[in-house]
């Protein structure tokens, strides 16, 4: 088994070699396989992880001489935010306790987007945008489609019957499809009958699988979004005011007699809004006693129940993932570094992105907006995925912000 990952790759570095750009949309397209998983010689990897460094490898080796130019070119801008990612990074490796996990989560969620962004910025023109969008609609099609297979065969993963695709939380396929289909709206404009068809189908396709999801936070995320759309293009598209306006009371009426919603209602039973809210001052709790360097990468549920449990008595949950919450999550994983860290990257690109508001780069804040107020109440980056499609967003801004302008190839 562990040759087939060594055969993939390298396959897939000649394909690199002799189509960088097809094997980068390959690559986009398989975002949300990152589940395949593999081992070579002992370290854990996936198929996601492969196709990045097999395109890396490809694009180090035809461009050897201007390696360092390059990297200093592209993450110069935002050098300072980087360097307190590391730090606050190296920090979570020392405090965890577990370096094997730790390190995992820096390749995983780290370097490996990272070098996704790069070879955006490199190989993407900005006439391409929506060309390598489609990637990302193309595998939303095969989400969606088993999202709402779940729904019609009741072959649910989730205990509570909601549908997830092949993730095992619901709220993980909305995190992930909210942002996508937003983007789908540059690809969707397009003239090319192809791209039309491919962005109507893979939204139609999603809002039907998010609402399966009966994930609240991506309903309110996507009402968001829409109204974020009517605002930017409001004296064109008015017909968006009216749906932004109506879906809400239709979602609202649809969970009238809904378990989960009356629960959520009723702070004192466990439900997803009170499991929440004990979820944050635990994490806040956390944060007050290790503020610094936060409590290690990949420790919040071994920690969770210890720091809990002296709030609350017992508390709703005894085993939780994450903290609900995308900035509490970087502090308590990176410490106060690592946040400074990611809102300077984050500073920067938002910046960067109202330097030339025009074209897609609308779409480009929703999609990111949408990741980050998700990220309120769920944590939208710490995954293989929304990583990767978090830097994926922050590249594509970056690409769009330089068009018309020379660079060298």
């Amino acid at each position: 088994m562990e040759m087939l990952p060594i055969i993939i790759g390298i396959i897939f570095v000649g394909l690199a070699w002799w189509r960088p750009k097809l094997a980068l949309w390959l690559t986009i397209f398989a975002i949300p396989f990152y589940i395949i998983r593999f081992e070579v010689f002992g370290i854990p990897t996936t198929l996601l992880e492969i196709l990045i460094y097999a395109n890396g490898l490809a694009w180090g080796i035809r461009h050897l001489r201007w390696i360092v130019s390059r990297l200093q070119t592209v993450f110069r801008p935002f050098w300072g935010g980087l360097l307190l990612l590391a730090i606050g990074l190296s920090l979570g490796v020392v405090v965890s306790g577990d370096p094997r996990t730790a390190l995992g989560i820096i390749k995983g969620w780290f370097i490996d987007p990272l070098l996704l962004y790069f070879l955006v910025v490199q190989l993407v023109d900005f006439k391409q945008i929506s060309g390598f969008l489609s990637a990302l609609l193309a595998s939303s099609l095969l989400l969606s489609g088993y999202a709402v297979w779940q729904v019609i065969a009741q072959q649910f993963i989730t205990i509570d019957g909601r549908a997830s695709a092949w993730f095992s939380s619901p709220n993980y396929l909305s995190l992930y499809l909210v942002p996508v289909l937003v983007l789908g709206l540059i690809v969707l404009a397009q003239p090319s009958f192809r791209s039309k068809l491919l962005a109507s189908l893979a939204c139609v396709l999603g809002l039907v699988a998010i609402y399966f999801s009966f994930s609240y936070g991506g309903w309110l995320a996507l009402i968001l979004a829409g109204l974020g759309w009517a605002f930017l293009y409001r004296k064109q598209l008015w017909k968006w005011w009216l749906a932004v306006l109506v879906a809400p009371g239709v979602l609202f009426i649809s969970q009238l007699g809904s378990e989960r919603f009356i629960r959520m209602l009723d702070l004192s039973q466990r439900s997803s809004a009170s499991v929440r809210l004990q979820v944050w001052q635990t994490a806040l709790l956390m944060i007050k006693e290790n503020w610094l360097t936060g409590i290690g990468l990949g420790q919040f549920q071994n920690k969770y129940l210890l720091f809990a449990e002296r709030l609350f008595h017992p508390p709703f949950e005894t085993i939780m993932l994450h903290s609900h919450n995308l900035f509490l999550q970087f502090i308590l994983e990176t410490g106060v570094a690592g946040l400074a860290g990611f809102v300077w990257v984050l500073g920067y690109h938002i910046r960067t992105l109202f330097q030339r508001l025009s074209g897609p780069a609308g779409v480009l804040g929703l999609a990111l907006g949408v990741m980050l107020v998700h990220g309120l109440i769920d944590v939208s980056y710490w995954k293989n995925d929304l990583s990767a499609l978090l830097w994926l967003i922050l590249a594509m801004i970056v690409v769009w912000n330089r068009q018309g302008r020379s660079y060298e190839e």
